[in-house]
């Protein structure tokens, strides 16, 4: 079974080594950083990949639930090399597996050698597995190991050498090219001598080692010399991962010493191995010549001999593999192990191939092959029973064999019928399949709908078949279950591509055992699908019917010119039929089979087997430097060549999207309070972290011209102008004259622009992108300036968030404005602008695809509620995120025939608002739906072809927050109680409102303990979930209700130990987070807010001063010289960011 990475593997993507961004999806999700303590060490952010079964909680848990998979990486290794392997493995069960310290994703912060030696790494190991084990049900575990990482197993499968007693958990050992222990006496004295040298000298070994690039001899030693590209990149980049001094200490701590020829410490040997008494499965490569196959027969015999009790001659099976990724492998493996040997000796043999897509009748006895169950729960032992298992795969079959793509589906396959037949059958997902359709608990949705969908359609293809399109097969189904589709298909049907996003409700290998190669490649349902998936389809498409061609001479196939690749998802509509016929893949014509990558051969970056200019530059380097002995040389050759590469001042050239995100109010002490509270609700371990904590790039200075406390106009000036400029002021400088903003200048070049806000959208930030006016509270004005009254016209193409009010006349229902003009009647008329205002009109813009821009959307009054109490009204008003989703995908459409991008900017607006009430809980919501927003904006960048930067950061802090209090005449309590925001479930605006709203539909009460007692039953209990309220708490509600959302949030934060010094903003510094790029190291380190804005107009390279002087030439030279003392401002002293109570009394 083959599954697609998310990202495509174009040419400079190839040499992409940062592991954080290789990651495919699959370990991207369920991997976490986290610290782990042994007795001896403490190895911060390790990183952790945890993926429970989907199904577990309903699946039998008697006597004990599905046993753990753990797999442990060799020396140099880490979870990624296990990826293949994983995306098969977590269908059966859950499966955990770490990155060592320094190596992978871990964080390299340990620098004593003793923490990088097998008994430092089997303790670290110990303690994450506990960590993750169900003990209270008795979870067994299944270590699978690779090269140095089954030494290390077998260390741990061996009870006398665990310190925690989890060797007795152990059901069974797969090692996958073993290491049977450490070198011999005279190669481990070699080898020590060799490890003296300094980490300089390794790292210009490793370098001369790696000339070539993916040609080197350092990548052949690992994949042969006959690897094809994409094997040759992945092992590249797992070699650039791996880091020089790491793979030292692990090494060094690998070798034993030697005293009277009997070694001590060091990796476990045979001893280790002669303990088990487990079932064991080793699996070892042919042309493997770092753990060669002598390795796996030294332990079989030494476990045959304790099994038996006297040697006995091991019989090595083996199978042939191919030299392309989808060969008979696996077929042959299936046929040949129904004739296998009751004992447990795993048979194979090239002469047992499967010569047509229809099962044999041996299948039918295979105990690997579940097709029929009684209606009886298979046992699951404690301790499985030994037996001792092997195989050695063919050439091109190597060290690599774990995630080769001619060897992880036969791989995938061998592991999981050896866990089903040995271990449990509980671990067959054919049986699970079984067990839950058969318990109505897992099903195809809909399933009477799928039912009267036919099974397959007609041959699609115009001059060659190439597709029939399918539904969704269905293990307990009668007529389109694995089996029987393969009887009555598998002669044309060669290969199935899965193309739905969530784990089939079949086995796969019930395809691969009849011979028709299963495809995982995951789409998301009622999304488009995005042209880099597009591209990602066509090539698998290219290598399937490639792989195909010799397939067919190599099984004999008898009618070869008919044989198709099926594809399903669900029904078999929708997505599947948008892959085959999409005008962005047109496979089914002779354009399509005239359109291949052929980018390398286009003037591309393209990935050869040669050496490339540069490579062959740094070999010569790094030989001179050899020669010549001095490190000065080679450090000014590299300072001079990066500073000629950095210090091009050219324009780009290159169509590029900016998406600028501004967390309102939210300084570095919110993080701190949104990570614990996350941690705590979650039950994340402390090393969990937020996306925005992944990305942290420096910090921002935030005063303004007028203060060291600036206010949102200021701040979003000093972003959208590049320049200060004094509170209040809506993109003008202190001169009172107009600064042309980064969007405007955008807009005039070309791009597409967008704000997305949870707050007015007349509120300062997002007026400081599209108007100029004196004062922010002009929100009148600010309205129509948006929608293309202003000097410029129309410079926003977007719009969505709140402030509706603004937008209709003063006699209208829900107007505020002070005049009559109907702003969205004069949007839409003059302007064109396509309107939404509600949960409904937003729904039907089908996530972006059903926009005509530009859009209006305004879907309250004044502010969207805060996020803990909108979560609740979800029928009513979209999310943050929700919004920013759509904005992406509108603007990426809209551009995708354009030469430039677009500019996006996105606020979590009501970060600040809940910072000036003081209310803790409804802040932390914020900040976690503003961390999402952050996510699936990076998400999106991920998944788009056009270059993308990500800026983010807050305008001020409000609040002065700090994660601890110490409460007046008390000791200072080191501590805060995420607990208590946990069990708050509305917002103190929210109750201050209910509250003023009772006593406005029932202003007597017959005593004022009736009404407190009122607003402790119906307000404080179920909204703050606080039970201990005082009488002066309750009597301070009811005795000044106009002030109660102030008290409600003292409360709360008295209670949690969360501490507040201002209802107004602080002048701390703020983040800047950032997914890089070019040019984003001007705002690394500690910078002014201006930097932040600068920067923003140079990415996008649009020239904000010549929007200035047209601005100052169109506005009346008497508008410009208004002096601002002379200014009406009655109603307009609220300067700063103060969140009016007038403002939470509006109606949504």
């Amino acid at each position: 079974m083959t599954e697609v990475s998310e990202i495509p593997p174009e040419a400079d993507y190839a040499y992409v080594t940062d592991p954080s961004v290789t990651d495919p999806q699959l370990l991207r999700d369920h991997s976490r950083l986290v610290t782990y303590r042994t007795s001896r060490f403490e190895y911060p952010d390790i990183r952790v990949f945890f993926r429970p079964h989907s199904k577990a909680a309903e699946l039998p848990t008697t006597p004990a639930p599905l046993p753990l998979l753990v797999c442990i990486p060799g020396l140099g290794g880490s979870v990624a090399q296990f990826h293949p392997l994983l995306s098969s493995l977590v269908d059966l069960a859950p499966c955990l597996s770490v990155d060592y310290p320094g190596g992978g994703r871990s964080a390299y912060t340990v620098t004593a050698w003793e923490a990088y030696t097998p008994d430092a790494l089997c303790e670290l190991l110990e303690l994450i597995i506990e960590d993750h084990r169900d003990r209270k049900a008795g979870q067994g575990i299944v270590l699978i190991g690779h090269s140095m990482g089954t030494a290390i197993a077998a260390n741990l499968t061996s009870r006398k050498a665990c310190k925690t007693g989890l060797g007795k958990h152990v059901m069974a050992l797969v090692a996958i090219c073993p290491l049977s222990g450490p070198p011999d006496e005279k190669k481990s004295s070699v080898l020590r001598k060799l490890l003296w040298l300094p980490d300089w000298i390794f790292a210009i070994w490793r370098a001369w080692d790696g000339r070539g690039n993916i040609a080197s001899p350092s990548i052949s030693r690992f994949v042969g010399e006959d690897a094809d590209t994409d094997l040759r990149v992945l092992q590249y980049r797992f070699n650039q991962q791996s880091r020089t001094a790491v793979w030292r200490r692990m090494a060094w701590g690998a070798l034993p010493v030697y005293k009277n020829g009997k070694p001590t410490g060091g990796l476990p040997g045979l001893e280790a191995w002669a303990n088990i008494t487990v079932p064991v499965y080793l699996i070892a490569g042919e042309k493997d010549h770092l753990t060669p196959p002598d390795e796996l027969r030294k332990i079989v015999e030494v476990l045959n001999r304790n099994q038996a009790g006297s040697p006995k001659p091991p019989q090595i099976p083996s199978v042939e593999l191919g030299t392309r990724p989808t060969l008979p492998t696996t077929a042959a493996y299936y046929k040949a192990e129904a004739a296998g040997e009751s004992h447990g000796d795993m048979t194979g043999g090239t002469s047992d191939r499967v010569t047509s897509g229809v099962c044999s009748d041996d299948a039918e006895d295979d105990p690997t092959t579940p097709l029929e169950f009684s209606a009886n729960i298979p046992a699951q032992l404690e301790h499985p029973p030994k037996s001792v298992h092997s195989f050695i795969m063919l050439a091109p079959a190597n060290h690599a064999l774990l995630y080769m793509p001619q060897c992880s589906r036969a791989l995938a396959g061998l592991i999981s019928d050896f866990l089903a037949k040995y271990v449990t059958q509980r671990l067959s997902l054919a049986w699970q399949l079984q067990y839950l359709s058969r318990e109505g608990k897992w099903d195809v949705k809909n399933l009477n709908k799928w039912k009267s969908v036919a099974p397959t359609s007609e041959v699609i293809g115009s001059e060659e078949p190439i597709f029939r399109a399918m539904k969704t097969l269905r293990e307990a189904d009668e007529v389109h279950s694995p089996t029987e589709f393969a009887e009555r298909w598998g002669s044309v049907v060669k290969d199935i591509i899965d193309i739905s996003k969530d784990q089939p409700v079949y086995d796969p290998r019930g395809l691969e055992r009849c011979g028709i190669h299963y495809h995982k490649f995951p789409t998301v349902s009622k999304i488009p699908p995005q042209p880099q998936e597009v591209d990602a389809f066509i090539r698998l498409v290219d290598n399937v019917r490639a792989a195909q061609k010799e397939r067919a001479v190599a099984e004999g196939w008898s009618r070869a010119e008919q044989c198709v690749i099926g594809v399903h998802c669900h029904y078999g509509f929708n997505r599947t039929g948008y892959f085959i016929a999409s005008e962005r893949s047109p496979l089914l014509g002779d354009e399509g089979q005239q359109r291949r990558y052929q980018q390398p051969n286009e003037g591309g970056h393209g990935v050869e087997l040669k050496a490339t200019a540069w490579s062959r530059s740094r070999e010569i380097a790094i030989f001179a430097w050899a020669l010549l002995a001095t490190a000065s040389v080679i450090v000014m050759a590299v300072w001079a060549q990066h500073h000629q590469q950095t210090s091009s001042s050219n324009p780009h050239t290159t169509k590029r999207n900016l998406i600028f995100m501004v967390s309102d109010g939210m300084g570095p002490a919110s993080l701190s309070l949104a990570r614990s509270y996350r941690q705590h609700v979650e039950g994340l371990l402390d090393g969990d972290v937020l996306t925005l904590d992944r990305h942290f790039w420096g910090s921002s200075r935030t005063r303004s011209s007028s203060s060291l406390v600036t206010d949102s106009a200021a701040g979003a000036t000093a972003f959208s102008c590049g320049a200060k400029t004094y509170n209040g002021a809506i993109s003008m400088l202190p001169d009172f004259q107009p600064c042309g903003t980064v969007l405007e200048a955008a807009k005039r070049a070309g791009y597409l622009t967008g704000l997305v806000v949870t707050t007015d959208i007349t509120d300062a930030t997002p007026a400081c992108f599209a108007s100029h006016v004196l004062l922010r509270q002009m929100e009148d004005e600010i309205a129509l300036q948006e929608i293309g009254e202003g000097p410029l016209g129309r410079s926003v193409d977007l719009m969505l968030g709140g402030g509706r009010c603004h937008f209709l006349p003063n006699s209208t229902a829900g107007g505020c404005r002070s005049d009559e003009v109907d702003v969205v009647r004069l949007a839409q008329e003059k302007h064109g602008w396509m309107y939404v205002h509600n949960r409904s009109d937003f729904d039907s813009l089908e996530g972006g695809d059903r926009v005509a821009l530009p859009l209006l959307g305004l879907f309250a009054a004044a502010d969207i509620p805060f996020e803990m109490d909108r979560s609740r009204l979800n029928n009513t008003y979209p999310s943050l995120s929700e919004m920013a989703k759509v904005a992406l995908r509108t603007l990426q459409r809209a551009s995708e025939k354009s030469e430039n991008g677009f500019f996006l900017m996105i606020e979590g607006s009501r970060i600040d608002h809940a910072g000036h009430i003081n209310d803790p809980a409804a802040q932390v919501r914020e900040v976690l739906e503003y961390d999402k927003t952050f996510e699936s904006v990076l998400n999106f960048v991920s998944r788009s072809d056009t270059e993308t930067v990500v800026v983010a950061t807050s305008d001020h802090e409000t609040g002065g927050l700090a994660t601890a209090l110490q409460e007046p005449g008390h000791l200072p309590v080191y501590a805060w109680f995420p607990g208590v925001l946990a069990n708050a479930s509305t917002s103190c605006e929210k109750l201050a409102r209910d509250l003023q709203d009772h006593l406005a539909r029932m202003p007597e009460f017959s005593s004022q303990n009736q009404l407190k007692s009122w607003i402790n039953i119906n307000l404080v209990v179920p909204g703050l979930g606080i039970h201990d309220a005082t009488d002066e708490e309750l009597s301070l509600l009811a005795d000044k209700p106009e002030s109660s959302v102030n008290v409600l949030a003292a409360m709360i934060s008295l209670r949690a130990h969360v501490g507040w010094s201002t209802h107004g903003h602080t002048a701390v510094d703020v983040n800047i987070y950032s997914s890089g790029g070019p040019g984003t190291d001007k705002i690394r380190g500690n910078v002014e807010n201006t930097d932040v804005g600068r920067y923003l107009s140079q990415y996008l390279d649009v020239d904000v001063d010549a929007i200035t002087k047209e601005l100052r030439d169109r506005l009346n030279k008497n508008e410009r010289d208004v002096n601002v003392n002379q200014m009406p401002i009655e109603g307009f002293s609220w300067l700063s960011d103060g969140h009016h109570p007038s403002e939470t009394q509006q109606t949504q």
